[in-house]
């Protein structure tokens, strides 16, 4: 919206089907590559690449190998995600930070800005572990509770589901949990070129 509005032009890039319909309602005009960053194939080169809490999912090899191909000469690559500080920790999301500067050296990438942004976005990441932890969990204990009263067949059936579906959310738990995450994480802001 705003980018476009300023003249800049855009392509999109997600495999994410709900995006899809998304950008697809609300911006019908922007190219978009229904795909994975690893599978897409550009026209040409690009003077920007912007991953914005999208690059934890790339392979980190990948992610410096296509870039580096999809950049264009004096073009910049903007990085907007948390990066993991260590190898403990109960969730693994999010690519180790001294592999991200190793691999980025050795690929030959300069890193031109460098921001910790993590107190900026400590709480977004409080109000998700809130929503949570006050609704969510109870809502879905209140469910299988619900079973357990009105249908305990389903209730049994459904006990292993329920079992994991507790320890999913337990994980998910870890990397919304605000003191966690700054144990374990940083937020970070990157502007790279070649």
């Amino acid at each position: 919206g705003m980018l476009s509005a300023r003249g800049y032009k855009l392509e999109l890039l997600s495999p994410n089907a709900q995006q899809k319909k998304h950008i697809g309602r609300e911006y019908p005009a922007l190219p978009f590559h229904h795909c994975t960053y690893e599978d897409f194939v550009p026209a040409g080169t690009f003077g920007t690449i912007i991953n914005s809490e999208s690059f934890q999912y790339i392979k980190l090899e990948k992610a410096f190998e296509i870039s580096q191909h999809v950049l264009a000469p004096g073009g910049r690559w903007i990085i907007v995600d948390y990066f993991r500080l260590g190898n403990g920790g109960r969730n693994k999301s999010g690519h180790l930070l001294e592999d991200f500067r190793r691999m980025g050296k050795e690929s030959g990438w300069k890193v031109r800005h460098e921001e910790d942004i993590t107190p900026h976005v400590l709480p977004t990441i409080r109000l998700a572990s809130l929503y949570v932890q006050r609704f969510f969990i109870p809502l879905m204990d209140f469910g299988f509770e619900k079973f357990r009263v009105k249908k305990p067949w389903l209730y049994y059936m459904l006990s292993g589901i329920r079992e994991k579906a507790m320890a999913k959310t337990e994980k998910e738990m870890a990397a919304i949990d605000p003191v966690k995450f700054q144990e374990e994480k940083k937020y970070m802001f990157f502007i790279l070129e070649r």
